[in-house]
């Protein structure tokens, strides 16, 4: 399960979702959560807890010369994302459990 939301669920830095902790509780408690992608914060952001990575994707607001997109590939080893201009690319092996 890939869960997206605008507003970010970690860290908690001000830009988070107001009711994160009640988000996080649930996710939590569901091992079929292997990624969370967020928006807002356009610096972005990555965190690890509880085995599920938590990435803001960086944004193109501030960055006139450049932009931020990317492709999220899905395999059943893995999850890959591609990105292009600001837009980190990353990729996160999935556990065989």
């Amino acid at each position: 399960m890939i869960v997206l939301t605008h507003h970010p669920l970690l860290p908690e830095n001000g830009y988070e979702i107001l009711n994160n902790r009640e988000v996080l509780d649930i996710l939590y408690k569901f091992p079929e959560v292997k990624l969370v992608l967020s928006g807002h914060n356009h610096k972005g952001n990555y965190v690890m807890v509880n085995n599920i990575p938590f990435v803001t994707m960086e944004g193109m607001i501030e960055t006139p010369t450049s932009n931020a997109y990317g492709l999220l590939e899905l395999y059943p080893e893995e999850i890959k994302i591609k990105g292009q201009g600001r837009l980190s690319s990353r990729v996160f092996k999935l556990s065989s459990k």
